[in-house]
């Protein structure tokens, strides 16, 4: 495939960009992809759409960052967040620009069923549709096992037949040993996500000369939290802010340090992505996912990898 690419690009090649843009979005919300849901915008308006949390997800009855994103041509002045239809917070962007990362801690006040949608305005006025995730809060159910108690049966001792004598023999009384209760053993603890970093901030793709083409992600989990597999979601974003965000992709993590609780992945983006060509410029988010006897829990989203074409 070759790769062509002029430094002074005209209008008519712009248009044409932004319109394969906009049919690579059409084609991601069509296709049902396990991100956050994205109405579709009306042309000229901003995108947004939330990094976290997941849809799907299971979140603690804990106070929660949700993280979401908005772009647009024109300048952006603020964004939203609402819960289940209500206003829950506005935030303002600060510097203006064409592409904003925004926050809000959220605090749910009941386990339950809620979705979050988040939106952004332009300088214009313009609103973008908003973006939509469904999250369960509460922890998992566990499942009891019974165990049924043996109840100790007494054998009883026959009385001897006597003789009688001038010294009578007493009859033996029958003895017996209760049955020990066990405790029970303590369950998991808490899963927390320790010491997450990537071997490398900076990666490329499609020529070799550049550097690493190749991230790999590590984090710790406590051994206490007896955690049985541990997966990684993550997708591109262009910084630019010209593309929507790809879709997730997932990969299992394998044990780097058993004595630890240490895990590892390696991602290589040019082999899993293929409109790759579209994110020259931008940057791999990352999220962890930890499984238990007692469930499961996500980390927050990182985004702490850059991602380059090699020219």
């Amino acid at each position: 495939m070759g790769i062509h690419q002029s430094s002074n690009q005209n209008g008519a090649a712009m248009n044409r960009y932004r319109l394969l843009s906009l049919f690579i979005l059409v084609c991601l919300i069509a296709a049902g992809c396990n991100q956050a849901k994205v109405d579709l915008p009306a042309a000229g308006d901003p995108v947004a759409w939330i990094d976290a949390p997941l849809d799907g997800m299971l979140l603690p009855l804990a106070p929660y960052e949700i993280v979401f994103h908005i772009t647009d041509d024109s300048p952006l002045t603020q964004g939203e967040v609402s819960i289940n239809g209500s206003l829950a917070a506005q935030i303002a962007v600060s510097d203006g620009g064409n592409m904003a990362t925004l926050r809000y801690v959220w605090t749910p006040p009941a386990n339950g069923r809620y979705v979050i949608e988040a939106r952004g305005q332009s300088s214009d006025g313009a609103w973008s549709a908003p973006a939509r995730v469904e999250v369960e809060v509460g922890e998992p159910t566990p499942t009891v096992t019974f165990t049924p108690t043996t109840t100790p049966t007494l054998t009883a001792t026959p009385t001897p037949t006597l003789t009688p004598t001038e010294t009578s023999t007493p009859t033996p009384t029958a003895t017996f040993t209760p049955t020990a209760t066990r405790t029970p053993l303590p369950g998991p603890a808490p899963i927390t996500f320790n010491n997450v970093h990537p071997n490398t901030t900076q990666i490329f793709f499609y020529r070799d000369t550049c550097g690493r083409k190749e991230v790999d992600l590590y984090v710790t989990i406590p051994l206490a939290s007896k955690v049985t597999k541990v997966t990684v979601n993550y997708r591109l974003v262009a910084r630019s802010g010209t593309q929507p965000p790809t879709s997730w992709l997932s990969k299992d993590m394998y044990v780097n340090n058993a004595t630890t609780g240490e895990w590892l992945v390696t991602i290589k983006p040019e082999a899993v992505f293929t409109g790759i060509f579209f994110y020259t410029q931008s940057v791999v988010e990352y999220q962890f996912t930890a499984f238990n006897e007692k469930g499961s829990k996500s980390s927050g989203v990182y985004d702490d990898v850059k991602l380059e074409m090699c020219r």
